[in-house]
């Protein structure tokens, strides 16, 4: 055998087993006993030109949602009921709440009373 095509049979199998312990994206291959991914923990909502997008979210419990301004003007994430309130975000800003319990939650912004959405909580 020549010595490229063994050069290229040895990097293959190098290759071929860095293959087995990783999915090439990042991601380990689970172990014995590793507990299996159930689904996202978090979700995001973007708010954008004066809405909420997406102005409905269904999430399981436990799950965290994410709202995130990318408009050019501050908003927040309020509660109808007042179980929350963001502060003021700014462009570019964050808030975070996680969600426990299965129901509705109906949600709005302070400045922009109009922007309205719901988080709808299920098993």
């Amino acid at each position: 055998m020549s010595k490229f095509r063994f050069l290229i049979l040895a990097l293959f199998t190098v290759v071929a087993g860095f293959g087995s312990a990783s999915t090439g994206l990042g991601q380990s291959t689970q172990e014995a006993g590793a507990a299996e991914d159930t689904g996202p923990s978090a979700v995001e909502v973007e708010i954008v030109e004066f809405t909420f997008q997406a102005d409905t979210v269904r999430v399981k419990p436990g799950t965290v949602v994410r709202w995130i301004n990318r408009d050019q003007v501050a908003h927040t994430s309020t509660a109808e009921d007042g179980e929350w309130k963001s502060p003021l975000l700014a462009p570019g800003e964050t808030f975070e709440q996680k969600f426990d319990e299965v129901g509705e939650y109906p949600y709005y912004c302070t400045p922009h009373p109009f922007m309205r959405g719901v988080v709808i909580v299920a098993p």
